[in-house]
């Protein structure tokens, strides 16, 4: 059991030292974060020191607070050494004040574990020397004091109707206003994030398709639109390494073939390397980076958690890549067992509440299904579409010829439809894509009108009916030529 995370004590440190710190130790200081809640030793002795100061109307840069705690006279001959390592650490570990709150909900979770570790050890060695009785008692006034701690998490948010009108108000005009602040996640299709809206914090959304057809590039693309308005956003990939689920993101961005990145050939090429670096490192925001975490087996809705708690800051978006190769982790239970993905699609659905952002996976659509993804087609799909808020069908669709476009010389033909097969509360709708596997991207035309797919029955045009008819009074009259009998063929029939 992970019992700290000194990257999170490096960066609440880092914010103690910025042009934030009066506001850093403030909101320290009301959310009842002591010296305590830090794990070393000299961690604490360093937080204990800028809290005193704190009390006196000082609040100093960290080369001021270096000097004045190395001339302490208490300083002892090793604390140069640790101070070094200590501000090597904070360098390493820079963070926004806005992700202040999501650090010191994970600092008071380990503190809390460690508490707990702590007082279930000295019951078991007390169990002999006091009553069972002074035993729960003492269990029971711990638990209370660790629960007020965490408690934050168990109720998200309390709003009355009437009370709570005038937040409404104001949240509604910061998404209205800048969407991008208020969280708000989208897909990166044009025409579904056009008619359907972006999702906010708490939803969770999942893509369903068969093998090959695309799930990985279409949360790939998502990670990538949100990354490009300035959000958060981690990645948590279980089929590929992080370096070659990045080389996707190369591609995309570059637009050169993946290949060439994952081949090395890139490297022979000096302008491909310049439009690489150059690209890449003016992609989204200053100082924001998408961070990609590798988990090749045994990847657990715990283990996930940990990840995303210990992650250096609070995400909008996260990206499983995909829920399909997730474990359960339940004992006695196969992974394959429907009760498992429960376990799996629940814990989802809570981490989108619990770190208040939009949760984004992928899973195999059943088979013998002629590759239509539905709501209806296998145990998996039925627990999944009881806890997504959203559900995309990502199918593919036949080569059409009003969706036919010329790219660097090329006619490219043939498509993808990504369709809403489950909504809350917005338009079962659905856009038509032509992938691009090569270069991890694809094309999609954006549409005047919203093309809905409610039942999934389609209604052909006047235009559509015409060349159908047209195309069977052609093939009767060939058939007719080619026929060796003589028999009447009416042409006008329908």
């Amino acid at each position: 059991m992970i019992t700290e995370n000194l990257n999170i004590e490096y960066s609440i440190f880092f914010l103690l030292f910025t042009s934030k710190k009066t506001e850093t130790v403030r909101y320290l200081r009301n959310r009842g974060i002591t010296p305590e809640f830090f794990s070393a030793l000299f961690h604490r002795e360093l937080a204990n020191e800028v809290f005193e100061l704190f009390k006196t109307g000082k609040t100093l840069s960290l080369p001021m607070f270096k000097t004045h705690f190395l001339n302490r006279p208490q300083t002892s001959s090793d604390d140069s050494i640790k101070f070094s390592n200590f501000e090597r650490g904070i360098k390493e570990h820079k963070i926004a004040f806005e992700d202040l709150e999501h650090l010191c909900d994970m600092l008071a979770e380990f503190y809390v574990t460690r508490k707990t570790l702590a007082l279930m050890n000295d019951t078991v060695d007390n169990k002999d020397k006091k009553g069972i009785k002074d035993l729960l008692e003492e269990l029971e006034v711990a638990h209370r004091k660790h629960r007020s701690i965490l408690d934050k998490d168990n109720v998200k948010m309390v709003m009355g109707f009437k009370a709570g009108l005038e937040d409404r108000i104001e949240r509604a005009k910061k998404v209205a206003d800048d969407p991008d602040a208020a969280g708000m996640v989208c897909t990166g299709l044009k025409n579904i994030d056009k008619w359907i809206g972006r999702q906010s914090p708490g939803q969770f959304v999942i893509y369903q398709a068969r093998t090959g057809v695309g799930k990985s590039m279409m949360l790939m693309g998502t990670a990538i639109a949100n990354f490009k308005k300035g959000l958060k956003v981690i990645v948590v990939t279980i089929e590929m390494s992080a370096e070659d689920y990045l080389y996707r993101f190369d591609a995309n961005i570059t637009g050169i073939e993946h290949r060439e990145f994952t081949q090395g050939g890139i490297t022979k090429d000096p302008d491909k390397m310049v439009a690489w670096r150059q690209k890449v490192s003016k992609f989204g925001k200053d100082g924001c980076d998408i961070l990609a975490y590798w988990v090749p087996s045994n990847c657990t809705p715990a283990k996930l958690e940990n990840i995303i708690a210990s992650n250096p800051f609070k995400p909008d978006a996260i990206i499983v890549d995909y829920a399909g190769d997730m474990k359960a982790g339940l004992k006695g239970i196969p992974d394959y067992d429907a009760r498992s993905h429960a376990e799996i699609y629940s814990a989802l659905k809570e981490f989108a509440g619990k770190f208040n952002c939009v949760v984004y996976t992928a899973q195999q659509s059943k088979r013998g299904t002629g590759g239509k993804a539905n709501t209806e087609s296998g145990s998996w799909s039925d627990v999944a579409s009881n806890k997504a808020d959203i559900m995309f069908a990502v199918e593919v669709t036949k080569e059409d010829e009003d969706f036919i476009t010329e790219v660097d010389g090329s006619m490219i033909i043939g498509r993808m439809t990504v369709a809403v097969i489950k909504g809350r509360n917005i338009p079962k709708c659905k856009t038509h894509i032509i992938p691009r596997f090569h270069r991890m991207s694809w094309l999609e035309r954006e549409e005047s009108e919203m093309i809905p797919c409610g039942s999934g029955k389609e209604i052909k045009t006047v235009k559509k009916q015409m060349e159908d008819k047209m195309a069977v009074a052609h093939k009767e009259l060939e058939s007719a030529i080619n026929s060796k009998e003589e028999s009447d063929v009416d042409l006008l029939a329908e």
